[in-house]
């Protein structure tokens, strides 16, 4: 295969002399561009990274005050980008609302962990009632084995006596 025949296989342009990019990553700059003019795509190169961990291309924000910021930094220019932008874009997603969603799902959670919790314990406190011995062995809520018995209440946790 020749050059011209790798060039037409990968689809790549020349934005320089001596530079050449895949359409496809052109077209993901270019979608970022056109969907915030104050969004761009820098690539960095390589051999001046300061780690050999640092992502290749990073997207800035060039903001009214002056300073370039970063958005993210990215491995590959596709659009899993596009959905990274859109998903950060404060404008189109409500964040106040999403953040109060999150918050009610976690209160839910922990209010029906403590309903279940309770009604093990009412559970367990109704059998210990209704048992007509005068000694009564269960699990407690920390997977210990406890026995109780009526006139001195928890006797032995686990094995171990507990007024030793």
């Amino acid at each position: 295969m020749n050059e011209q025949e790798i060039l037409n296989a990968q689809d790549l342009i020349t934005i320089a002399p001596g530079n050449k990019a895949e359409r496809d990553v052109l077209n993901i700059v270019q979608w970022i561009r056109d969907y915030d003019p104050n969004l761009d795509v820098m690539y960095l190169d390589p051999g001046k990274c300061d780690s050999p961990f640092d992502a290749p291309y990073i997207i800035v924000e060039h903001c009214n005050d002056g300073v370039t910021r970063l958005v993210c930094s990215v491995w590959t220019l596709d659009d899993r980008v596009k959905q990274k932008i859109l998903a950060a874009d404060t404008f189109l997603s409500p964040v106040k609302e999403n953040f109060e969603a999150v918050n009610e799902a976690a209160r839910k959670a922990q209010r029906d962990m403590w309903k279940e919790r309770t009604a093990e314990v009412k559970d367990q406190g109704t059998h210990l009632l209704k048992n007509p011995k005068t000694s009564y062995t269960m699990k407690n809520d920390k997977g210990e084995l406890i026995k109780i018995e009526d006139d001195f209440g928890v006797v032995k946790r686990d094995g171990r006596n507990e007024h030793d």
